[in-house]
């Protein structure tokens, strides 16, 4: 059992962010970084109904997370991030 004090709860919390954070950049890769449009993306078929290999929507997600990742992914603020980290890791 683990000792509960505040270094061992903020240690927990962001091991759970990173995984968080490496989680959401796995499907940014997946499904954003591909030159895929927006609508393509929101119409990509459900698991149940595809070959192998073949993009789909994620397995046990609703509609209103779907879009919602969606949207932020193709938003204009998320875009910038990305082109600005891209130039960080090309400086570095």
């Amino acid at each position: 059992m683990l000792p509960s004090n505040a270094l061992v709860d903020s240690k927990i919390l962001c091991s759970v962010g990173e995984r968080l954070r490496g989680y959401k950049q796995s499907l940014t890769v997946k499904y954003i970084m591909k030159d895929i449009t927006e609508e393509q993306v929101y119409a990509l078929p459900l698991p149940e109904f595809v070959k192998e290999n073949e993009i789909t929507c994620l397995k046990g997600v609703g509609d209103p997370m779907w879009f919602g990742f969606v949207d932020l992914c193709f938003s204009s603020k998320f875009k910038i991030r990305v082109i600005i980290d891209y130039l960080l890791c090309l400086y570095f």
